[in-house]
């Protein structure tokens, strides 16, 4: 634990790589933490297939046609 510019104590986090790049995790005096998709340490919340943060997978939207401008 380090002390804060006014004299509070704080605690170190870091962000923690474990399980294939897991990078919703944070280190806390050396123990990780899973974070949801919200950012809230312990929250479940994960990406549903549509990208959305706690979503039910009904938001995304097809997309179809031919492409042919050049990116």
């Amino acid at each position: 634990m380090s002390k804060g510019r006014h004299g509070a104590s704080q605690r170190l986090l870091r962000t923690c790589w474990v399980d294939l790049g897991d990078s919703t995790s944070v280190c806390v005096q050396g123990k990780c933490i899973k974070a949801g998709c919200d950012g809230k340490l312990g929250s479940k919340k994960k990406f549903d297939k549509c990208s959305v943060c706690g979503g039910d997978n009904k938001s995304c939207k097809k997309v179809s046609g031919l492409f042919t401008k050049p990116m």
